[in-house]
C-alpha cells in the first residue's frame, strides 16, 4: 500500500510478482508547483495549465497510478481528477478519510486558552496568513498546529502584525481533541478542501468557522452543545472576518445567514 510515493510506486511496478494498491491524498503535481511559486491557481485550474517540468511529472504520477493494481481516492473529486489524468475508473475506489467521533466533544466548562485554532499543513493554500491577519485584525488569540514550508514566513507575519499567534507545531493525533478543547472556535480557511474532517474537528470546539475559496461553505455551532444552525456561502475571507467578529459579540444565537 503507497500512499503518495509515486516514484517509489512506479520503479517497484516492474518488479514481477508484485501488486499495489496506491492511495492519492491530492495532486501532488499541483502541490509541488504551488510550494516552488509555480502558480497561484487552485487545483481545479491548475488542470491542464501545467510547464513543461510539471507536464512530465503528471506523466510519471499517472504512469505509476495507472501500474498500480486499485487507486484509492478518499473524495468524488479526487475521482474525478484521477479520471481526467487517464487512469482506468474500474481501477479507482472511494474510501472516504474518517474519524473517531467519540474522541471529539466540546469541554465541559467555557474557559478557552485560545480565541481561535486551525488544525493544518502549513501551506498556502491553506490560507493561514488571511486567518492570522483576521485575528490581528479583531485583537482574537489564534493557535496554529501542523507545520509545514510556510511556517516561517507565517511566523514572520505574525511577528510583523504583533498577532497573538501560538505555533504549536505538528500534534500526535490523540493530542489533537484535547487542543481542540482549549479553543472556543475552529477555523479551515482552505482553497481547496472538499472533505469532512473538518467537520469533526469543530465538534471539539463551541464554535466552527469554516471558509472555503471552492465550494466556500461556512458552517458556525453556537452554542457548545447544539449541532450546526447555519450555513452559507461566503465570497472572500473578508466574509470570515465579520463572521468572526459577529461569533464573539453574539451571545445566544447563530450567526451566519441561511
Amino acid at each position: 500500500l503507497a500512499n503518495g510515493m509515486f516514484l517509489e510506486v512506479l520503479m517497484t511496478s516492474f518488479l514481477p510478482n508484485t501488486k499495489i494498491i496506491s492511495k492519492v491524498p491530492g495532486d501532488i503535481v499541483w502541490e509541488r508547483a504551488r510550494n516552488n511559486g509555480e502558480t497561484s491557481l487552485d487545483i481545479d485550474r491548475f488542470q491542464g495549465t501545467e510547464s513543461l517540468k510539471m507536464r512530465v511529472f503528471r506523466f510519471l504520477f499517472s504512469l505509476s497510478l495507472k501500474r498500480s493494481a486499485l487507486v484509492i481516492a478518499p473524495s468524488r473529486h479526487l475521482v474525478q481528477l484521477l479520471e481526467s489524468w487517464g487512469i482506468p475508473r474500474e481501477k479507482i475506489v472511494l474510501i472516504r478519510n474518517s474519524a473517531d467521533v467519540s474522541k471529539f466533544s466540546p469541554a465541559s466548562n467555557n474557559e478557552s486558552s485560545y480565541d481561535v485554532i486551525t488544525v493544518c499543513r502549513l501551506v498556502s493554500w491553506k490560507g493561514v496568513d488571511e486567518l492570522i491577519e483576521i485575528c490581528a485584525e479583531l485583537n482574537l488569540s489564534l493557535a496554529v498546529v501542523g507545520d509545514g514550508p510556510e511556517r516561517k514566513n507565517l511566523e514572520s507575519l505574525a511577528t510583523k502584525l504583533g498577532a497573538k499567534v501560538a505555533f504549536l507545531g505538528e500534534k500526535p493525533a490523540n493530542e489533537v481533541p484535547e487542543l481542540l478543547r482549549s479553543a472556543s472556535t475552529f477555523v479551515l480557511n482552505s482553497q481547496d478542501e472538499r472533505l469532512r474532517e473538518s467537520i469533526n474537528l469543530g465538534a471539539s470546539v463551541s464554535k466552527l468557522a469554516r471558509s472555503y475559496e471552492q465550494g466556500n461553505a461556512v458552517a458556525i455551532w453556537y452554542p457548545r452543545d447544539e449541532l450546526p444552525r447555519a450555513e452559507a456561502w461566503v465570497e472572500d475571507a473578508r466574509y470570515m472576518a465579520m463572521l468572526l467578529r459577529k461569533l464573539y459579540e453574539a451571545e445566544d444565537r447563530a450567526i451566519a445567514p441561511y
